[in-house]
């Protein structure tokens, strides 16, 4: 759970950044943009989040984590009366680090020492990195033999469309986690529709494919 007065702390200990008024609530900005809203009278809070990152916490944890008209955006609710605040501070300086100047990420930084130039601390880095590389190849393995459906609202299902269609746009990857699950569709996968009719029933599918080895 995270207080009012605790989430405002959080906030205004990033350097650079100022408390406003956002329609008669707090907001948080650096540079004059906003990364962050205090809702105390409903304890809730919205910070603006990178979209992979929104939707595997909206996945997860649906409870503490919810939607708007603005997600596309990267705007993400947030229950202050479920949410650690330990987890909360870190989504904080997420939302702050995506529009704060080189310099208050510096001054943020220097903050801690710098663990670079530790050679322990290097070595559980490449280890880490080996056991990440060898996780994907055993995914990839797996992948052949997985077939998942997933229902999602409305409101969701917009949101995709509208972050798939912005990735098809801008020639990128698009990113989506599906049960569990996240996978990463290349700019150049094919795209077609599927409409079947039969037993009472009829369906439109909506489908990306591409190969395994991309």
């Amino acid at each position: 759970m995270v207080r009012d007065e605790q989430a405002r702390s959080f906030a205004l200990d990033l350097p650079e950044a100022t408390e406003a008024d956002h329609w008669g609530e707090p907001c948080f900005r650096v540079r004059n943009r906003i990364f962050a809203v205090l809702y105390p009278a409903e304890r809730r809070a919205v910070v603006k989040l990178p979209l992979d990152q929104q939707e595997a916490l909206v996945e997860a944890d649906p409870g503490v984590y919810w939607l708007d008209n603005f997600a596309y955006q990267g705007w993400t609710h947030v229950d202050l009366r479920r949410v650690p605040a330990a987890r909360f501070r870190h989504h904080l300086e997420t939302a702050w680090r995506g529009i704060a100047p080189k310099r208050a990420i510096q001054a943020l930084e220097a903050r801690t020492p710098n663990p670079r130039s530790n050679p322990l601390t290097q070595r559980k880095k490449a280890a880490r990195k080996t056991a990440r590389k060898t996780t994907r190849k055993a995914t990839r393995k797996k992948k052949a033999s997985r077939d998942v459906e997933k229902d999602y609202s409305p409101r969701q299902f917009v949101t995709k469309l509208r972050r798939l269609a912005d990735s098809i746009e801008q020639g990128r990857r698009f990113r989506i986690q599906i049960a569990g699950e996240r996978i990463s569709i290349p700019p150049d996968a094919t795209i077609n529709l599927e409409h079947e009719r039969g037993d009472g029933e009829e369906e439109v599918e909506f489908q990306l494919k591409w190969r395994l080895d991309h």
